[in-house]
C-alpha cells in the first residue's frame, strides 16, 4: 500500500509539474526536466529521485504499456548510477 500510495503521489506531481500534460504525451526530456528539478530546485535526497524516476519506469512499463519510453527511462536511471 505504501508504494502504490508514494507512486500515486509521483504520478500527480509529475502531471501537475506538467501543466497536466497525460504521461503518455511526455518525453524522456520531460522527465529529465523534472529530475533536474527536484535535484537543483527543491534539493530533495537522492533517494527520493531515484523514486521518482521508478515511479515514471513503472507507468511507463505497467500502465501504459510503452516499451521503448520505459528503456528510455532506464537509461537515465543507468547514466545517473
Amino acid at each position: 500500500i505504501r508504494t502504490a500510495e508514494t507512486y500515486l503521489y509521483w504520478i500527480k506531481s509529475v502531471i501537475r509539474d506538467h501543466k497536466m500534460r497525460h504521461p503518455k504525451d511526455m518525453h524522456c526530456a520531460d522527465v529529465q526536466e523534472f529530475l533536474n528539478d527536484l535535484a537543483l530546485t527543491r534539493h530533495v535526497a537522492t533517494s527520493t529521485q531515484k523514486t521518482a524516476l521508478k515511479c515514471r519506469v513503472f507507468v511507463y512499463r505497467r500502465v501504459l504499456d510503452n516499451e521503448q519510453q520505459t528503456q528510455a527511462l532506464k537509461d537515465i536511471r543507468q547514466r545517473d548510477e
